[in-house]
């Protein structure tokens, strides 16, 4: 299975030809393979960061919290 980029709100697998393997390390075996994005990547990532962090800097701190304990209970759900 790759694992896409996630740039902006979109799933993407760049066209590159170098990937890592994530490795589950209870049983030392490879789960997924994430591809080692370029500088093209990085620099999409980094502005994408950007814009976001203005609106997420404004956004009340309790609802910050409420939208992390959320993704916290749909990665302890899909585990």
């Amino acid at each position: 299975m790759i694992i896409p980029n996630f740039i902006a709100g979109r799933a993407s697998v760049p066209e590159c030809a170098a990937f890592a393997d994530v490795f589950n390390p209870s049983r030392a075996e490879v789960i997924a393979r994430v591809p080692l994005g370029g500088p093209a990547e990085v620099d999409a990532a980094v502005q994408a960061a950007q814009k976001a962090f203005v609106s997420w800097g404004s956004t009340p701190v309790t609802k910050r919290a409420a939208v992390l304990f959320r993704y916290k209970q749909l990665l302890d759900q899909n585990f």
